[in-house]
């Protein structure tokens, strides 16, 4: 089950850069590598991160 919260930011451009921040940290997290549970939560977490990207139209 993956946790959902809710974004941190009000704006849109607020939101679209705590996604990418967001990114930044779980790439770099993947790159330390770690068990298979790790590194799917951290897939998990990157595909929400883009998936609501996508649906405030970020970088469009």
């Amino acid at each position: 089950m993956i946790a959902r919260t809710p974004p941190e930011f009000i704006d849109s451009e607020g939101a679209c850069e705590g996604h990418e921040r967001e990114i930044k940290r779980i790439d770099a997290a993947g790159r330390i590598g770690g068990t298979s549970r790790k590194m799917e939560r951290l897939r998990e977490q990157r595909r929400y991160h883009k998936e609501e990207m996508w649906r405030q139209g970020c970088g469009r």
